[in-house]
């Protein structure tokens, strides 16, 4: 991680939603959270990035999944 900070590689998710306790995975109690997923953009697709966002699908209690997907938008 920290050389892809070295090399200007930001984390899509946190600058556009640095005050929120986003998880994209939450214990079953409720105690803990972690973001599992997380993408890392070059310069070059950081200037490109409008939107990033944990999308559940459904989640845990529709007995899809534990745990949220991270979607970015990186339009053309």
């Amino acid at each position: 991680m920290t050389s892809l900070e070295s090399l200007a590689w930001r984390d899509a998710f946190r600058p556009l939603h640095a005050r929120t306790g986003v998880y994209a995975w939450s214990s079953p109690n409720g105690r803990n959270g972690f973001r599992l997923d997380q993408a890392f953009l070059s310069p070059l697709l950081d200037s490109r990035l409008k939107q990033a966002s944990y999308e559940w699908g459904g989640g845990r209690s529709a007995g899809l999944s534990d745990y949220a997907s991270l979607v970015a938008d990186l339009p053309n």
